[in-house]
């Protein structure tokens, strides 16, 4: 009697069919993970973005001053009330914080996207 060589391992059709269930998990899945990324970068932003206002308001009660009526990047003296600085960027945009206080109100931007108080277009 005849011992016949049985071959081990995968038909190339078994091959083809694992990698076309790997495609399609993985083309579902990347873009949710980069939308979560996405989303935890703006949180951050926005809660980086509260803390620098908390931080010039906190330095104007002190006596510092803040340049009115136009965007300007962070003053110098914030870094005695918070770790963010002039330099500070954003997670999400890479861009610099900036302000506008007008007086009375004080906002903080992004590239031109408000991100505190209102921070619903960012």
């Amino acid at each position: 009697m005849e011992k016949r060589n049985k071959k081990k391992g995968f038909t190339l059709i078994e091959m083809v069919v694992v990698m076309a269930i790997i495609a399609i998990l993985a083309a579902v899945a990347v873009p949710q993970a980069m939308k979560q990324i996405n989303n935890a970068k703006k949180t951050a932003d926005i809660a980086a973005a509260k803390e620098i206002a908390s931080a010039l308001m906190q330095g104007m009660a002190e006596g510092n001053t803040l340049t009115t009526n136009t965007t300007s990047n962070l003053p110098t003296w914030i870094t005695n009330y918070t770790s963010y600085d002039q330099n500070s960027k954003t997670k999400k945009e890479g861009e610099v914080f900036q302000y506008n206080y007008n007086g009375t109100e004080l906002k903080i931007f992004s590239n031109n996207k408000e991100l505190y108080p209102d921070s619903s277009k960012y």
